[in-house]
């Protein structure tokens, strides 16, 4: 029988491997890439957590999203009587948005200082950051002429800004889980946190300088690794070279591109003490984000190996899934 299982499986695999050979060969090389990691992604997300969570949690867990336009992320909607979420988009109309939909708003900019910040207004808002585009960059990342028209300044505006550690004292609860997507100044909010040791983080990353004195992916990873953290997902999809009517015409092969931007999740590194610290600190609602992060079998491993107050209680959740 477990031989029959595999040869099915074998044969299954050269199908679907065939069939992505087809879709390549139509000149689709960087894009089946970032749909089987979505397709993987929401898979091992697919699972009801909500009696895990009931198991674990006492209180809610506080998520914290810095650059929110457009509300957060329909996973967490999902299990939204399991989360405390605060807010954080620094344009007007936006902020004012959130507010009607119910969401505790923080209309200011995170920065690493308290004060005053240039925030410089594109015609897509989605790319409006406190620093400027730069231009050398912007031929390749955004593409093609409407990509560059979205990237034009359309006004500089002088917008109160506070920090994380603030936001904490402010609102007198721990951030937990931080997300962060402020088109360049991630690092130097993660590089201003004195007080404010997240559980999980999720960030923008840029490897290569889009924003002009941008800190890049690989500070962002020196920096969180010696502050305990690992990285345990990325997001980074190729991005295929600028248009080209005269490669498009001719019969050379495409390439795969460059993973130039996207999102970087980092999780407590429990091989190192520093990580196991911020686990045993919050275990409970380190294994709730576990589960919600996909990470069960993960989590399974790590429970198994690190001693946890908990551990019985982490079982049950994860058998109850």
């Amino acid at each position: 029988m477990f031989f029959i299982k595999k040869k099915v499986e074998e044969i299954y695999i050269k199908i679907l491997l065939k069939l992505s050979e087809l879709y390549i060969k139509r000149r689709r090389v960087y894009s089946l890439f970032k749909k089987i990691r979505i397709l993987e992604q929401n898979y091992t997300q697919s699972s009801n957590f909500e009696k895990a969570f009931k198991i674990l949690l006492e209180k809610k867990i506080n998520y914290f999203d810095v650059g929110a336009r457009g509300g957060p992320e329909k996973k967490l909607l999902k299990y939204k009587n399991f989360f405390s979420i605060i807010l954080s988009e620094p344009e007007i109309e936006e902020a004012k948005r959130l507010k009607k939909q119910g969401y505790t708003v923080i209309d200011k900019i995170i920065s690493n200082k308290l004060g005053k910040e240039n925030f410089f207004l594109t015609k897509d808002m989605g790319q409006a950051s406190i620093l400027r585009i730069n231009k050398a960059s912007q031929n390749y990342f955004f593409k093609d002429k409407p990509g560059t028209e979205k990237i034009k300044l359309k006004k500089k505006l002088i917008i109160d800004a506070t920090t994380l550690d603030e936001v904490e004292k402010r609102y007198k609860k721990k951030i937990h889980y931080l997300k962060l997507d402020t088109q360049g100044s991630e690092f130097l909010i993660l590089h201003s946190m004195k007080k404010v040791k997240p559980i999980f983080i999720k960030t923008e990353v840029s490897c290569i300088e889009i924003y002009k004195k941008q800190f890049l992916l690989y500070d962002i990873g020196k920096l969180l690794y010696k502050r305990g953290y690992m990285i345990y997902r990325d997001n980074l999809y190729n991005r295929p070279a600028p248009f080209s009517k005269k490669f498009a015409k001719s019969k050379i092969i495409p390439s795969i591109g460059l993973p130039i931007h996207g999102d970087v999740y980092f999780m407590p590194d429990w091989t190192r003490d520093i990580g196991r610290q911020i686990i045993k600190k919050n275990e409970l609602k380190w294994a709730t984000i576990m589960l919600y992060e996909g990470q069960q079998q993960l989590l399974m491993h790590i429970n198994s190996v690190v001693k946890l107050k908990n551990r019985e209680k982490i079982n049950k959740a994860l058998y109850a899934l």
